[in-house]
């Protein structure tokens, strides 16, 4: 599976648990959306979303803990290179 795209949308409030959210597409043809960048007790992870408020389902999942960790260090990193990235002075 071959991650095409990572778009970052920073969050409004950077105190915040919720650092930005992300939209990831897989092979140019599947797009995973709603991708949560949260800030824990031992650094930066990945939260999915669900299928509805109180529900146990994910609306995806990765099955594969090499994919999983692969999606969350390329996602991380553009995460991280976003933040590096100087914002332009005049639009």
């Amino acid at each position: 599976m071959e991650i095409t795209s990572i778009q970052i949308e920073p969050s409004t409030h950077p105190e915040a648990k919720v650092m930005a959210t992300a939209q990831v597409v897989l092979n140019g043809s599947l797009s995973l959306r709603g991708i949560k960048i949260l800030r824990g007790r031992y650094g930066l992870f990945l939260a999915f979303p669900g299928l509805s408020a109180g529900s146990p389902y994910r609306a995806f999942e990765t099955l594969s803990m090499r994919f999983r960790k692969e999606l969350q260090e390329e996602v991380l990193r553009a995460y991280r290179n976003m933040l590096a990235t100087p914002l332009p002075l005049f639009g």
